[in-house]
């Protein structure tokens, strides 16, 4: 999994893609669009591809503060997707620090989102147009572009999701759920002179 910036809307703001493919498939099963690559908004698209796909043996993600908080201060402690993970029986493999090449697969597709949408792209209007658009990007990334290391075979043909668990996908309370928007905290208060 992993997270690209570089997706923007007409009014200047800069939106973030949360990524997350297949390791042996390259099978896009996450590109969400969000304006924070909050960690309520990455366990969100991650729990809304496990209940779509179904839920993975291992994942492999960079040491963001959205994936782990291990290096969190004053001493480490478990973030919500560790704890999805934890629940869920998945294995959680982080790269070495400041160590892109190990998320080599991620990177790339990042690049190609890039090359094939968002440079090519006006800036969208509005962030359900960029999801729309991102959506598309992926249905042909995975339908209908062969991809040369997997022999130029299509993703979706190679695609196996794992098998199902008896339960289905375990999501501690607290943890968002699709179709339900996070609450807001309440706005801060305004200051008189």
């Amino acid at each position: 999994m992993g997270v690209t910036a570089s997706l923007f809307l007409a009014d200047g703001r800069e939106c973030k893609i949360i990524t997350g493919i297949d390791d042996d498939s390259r099978f896009c099963v996450i590109a969400t669009v969000v304006m924070r690559a909050t960690g309520r908004a990455v366990c969100l698209a991650f729990v809304t591809a496990m209940r779509s796909y179904g839920v993975p043996g291992e994942v492999l993600s960079d040491n963001g503060k959205q994936f782990t908080g291990r290096f969190g201060k004053p001493r480490p402690a478990e973030v919500l997707f560790e704890r999805i993970c934890r629940e869920n029986g998945i294995t959680q493999r982080l790269t070495k620090p400041r160590s892109p090449t190990t998320t080599g697969k991620i990177e790339r597709l990042h690049q190609t989102l890039q090359q094939e949408l968002l440079t090519v792209h006006e800036p969208f209007e509005t962030i359900g147009q960029a999801q729309a658009a991102v959506d598309a990007w992926r249905q042909e990334y995975n339908a209908d572009r062969p991809h040369q290391s997997l022999a130029m075979a299509f993703p979706a043909a190679r695609f196996a999701p794992p098998p199902a668990r008896s339960s289905g996908c375990a999501c501690p309370p607290g943890s968002p759920r699709p179709g339900l928007t996070p609450r807001r905290p309440p706005p801060l208060p305004t200051l008189s002179r």
